[in-house]
């Protein structure tokens, strides 16, 4: 007889989903100590992903209306939903 195959463990939520308010405080934080806001891949390396997770999360924060990014580097902008996300209004 053969063994049932091993189950995986349901995927998790998407990162966006789980942790936005993360994201967006490490977006305001990189823009208080350097001044601009962090690039794609800068973004990639402070929140642990890759640089097209990282795409991916802006574009996923942008339709929620938490950031404005026009798509060119350090183009990301916090609106005042997703400062409210965080607090910081």
């Amino acid at each position: 007889a053969k063994a049932p195959a091993a189950r995986r463990p349901p995927e998790p939520p998407p990162l966006f989903l789980m942790d936005a308010p993360t994201i967006l405080t490490r977006i305001v934080e990189h823009i208080e100590q350097t001044g601009r806001p962090p690039t794609v891949r800068t973004l990639a390396l402070i929140i642990g992903c890759s640089t097209g997770t990282a795409h991916n999360l802006l574009v996923a924060l942008q339709q929620r209306g938490y950031i404005e990014h026009a798509g060119s580097t350090r183009s990301i902008t916090l609106t005042q939903a997703g400062l409210e996300h965080i607090g910081r209004i």
